[in-house]
């Protein structure tokens, strides 16, 4: 027998297209990145951030600075197996001058973390230190409201 009831609809034999996953383009950047550092081929922000970083190093001389800023692009954009000595050797410098900025950062934030866990641990006895004075200025407006009251009369 029949049914009234209309025929459901055939399946699509072909899949409707997948979303890209959320990490494909994790992936297609990394491997940008390995194809770059492959070729030798740095961006315009590396390159910007490494000559930032010398350009703000502290404890050289200017001069030295200057020297290490205007050779980073020539150095760093040579492979390799084809750069000269000179080369090679304002590349570790380079190393050398970030490594020691790391260090003091390193430094830096290790002694910021000692004045914050200093401070902290002082966090209680400063607020009853406000409380209670925070009471005897109360107490006193209250005394010296009473005084002016009793002057008027």
């Amino acid at each position: 027998q029949a049914s009234s009831l209309p025929l459901a609809p055939r399946r699509c034999e072909v899949m409707a297209p997948m979303k890209r996953p959320a990490d494909c383009a994790k992936t297609a950047g990394a491997a940008a990145k390995v194809a770059r550092k492959a070729t030798g081929d740095l961006s315009h922000a590396e390159l910007s951030a490494v000559i930032c970083a010398v350009t703000k190093a502290r404890g050289l001389p200017r001069e030295v600075v200057g020297m290490l800023a205007d050779n980073i692009e020539r150095a760093l954009f040579a492979f390799k197996e084809d750069r000269h000595t000179f080369q090679d050797q304002v590349v570790r410098m380079i190393g050398e001058v970030l490594l020691s900025e790391q260090a003091a950062a390193e430094r830096s934030v290790g002694e910021l973390e000692c004045n914050f866990t200093a401070l902290y641990s002082e966090r209680p006895a400063r607020r009853d230190s406000v409380t209670s004075a925070a009471a005897r200025a109360q107490e006193r407006v209250q005394a010296s409201k009473a005084r002016l009251a009793e002057l008027r009369e």
